[in-house]
């Protein structure tokens, strides 16, 4: 099966910044994450993904069209949705306004069918009830639910999703998990995040990433098993540990390479995201 992207040594460089170096993918249907520290190279592969860039070298497929070509790009773009990790706003515009604005630069040109889609989208994340507020007048997790709604426009083939719970509570994010195991039953979502529990809870598959390189590819349990052995808990801190922290109960939870007689404890993804980036994940800021 042709795969939706497909990227063959992809390199981008911002003057003497290597971003991206020598990137291999193949994305397909389903939830792809991308994890990985602020500077890793994510969202340029994102802003490739959806023809915002292009790359100074490598190939670069998706769904089935070239991005260098201006046919190309068009064809993708009208079976793509795209959430960027800084969306812009028409702050003097309803929610219901702006997200109409962009389904008719998606060629949405139906009057009363475009309108039914934008409500649809709207109510899909949880705006029925506010969709003609002023964008200006809503929080910040509605104003992001926005941009949510507008990615979701024409029930796209491809879904590209860069930080997109960034701002949401606890029950949003549910929410969202929802809408996006949903669509991807049938097409495909590239999630960049740097909350591991929701790539635990979407992905098939994740893609860790660091200095412009993968340094993880497979499933999310496949993952897990790479700290298993590398866990343990204690009742104290030990310095041979690469990293520890106390945790509600009040013991400590260690990783690195445990000592003899050590209580080994079951890993997460995120145990094997330290181990593998040698790091904490950022908070979200």
């Amino acid at each position: 099966m042709t795969p939706t992207v497909a990227l063959d040594g992809i390199t981008k460089s911002y003057g003497s910044t290597l971003a991206l170096d020598g990137i291999s993918l193949s994305i397909g249907t389903g939830v792809t994450g991308l994890l990985g520290p602020n500077g890793a190279g994510k969202t340029t592969l994102l802003r490739m993904v959806a023809t915002v860039l292009a790359a100074d070298r490598g190939r670069l497929s998706i769904l089935g069209e070239d991005p260098t070509r201006h046919d190309g790009r068009l064809a993708i773009r009208r079976q793509l949705g795209y959430f960027p990790q800084e969306p812009g706003y028409y702050q003097n515009l309803s929610a219901f306004d702006f997200v109409d604005y962009i389904a008719i630069l998606k060629e949405h040109t139906d009057r009363s069918e475009r309108r039914a889609e934008v409500r649809r989208v709207l109510e899909l994340v949880n705006l029925g009830d506010v969709m003609h507020k002023k964008v200006r007048k809503l929080s910040g997790g509605m104003r992001r639910r926005v941009i949510v709604a507008q990615a979701l426009l024409g029930r796209p083939e491809l879904l590209v999703l860069d930080e997109p719970t960034v701002g949401l509570d606890p029950e949003q994010r549910l929410r969202f998990r929802e809408i996006v195991s949903r669509i991807a039953e049938e097409h495909t979502v590239v999630l960049s995040t740097h909350q591991t529990e929701d790539v635990a809870a979407l992905c098939r598959r994740v893609v860790v990433m660091d200095h412009g390189r993968v340094c993880f590819d497979g499933t999310t349990s496949a993952m897990a098993e790479h700290a298993t052995g590398h866990v343990w808990s204690a009742s104290q801190p030990d310095p041979s540990a690469r990293l520890s922290w106390r945790t509600g109960s009040g013991e400590y939870r260690l990783i690195g390479d445990p000592p003899a007689g050590s209580t080994l404890v079951e890993p997460t993804i995120e145990d094997a995201y330290l181990l593998l980036i040698g790091r904490a994940p950022e908070s979200e800021g």
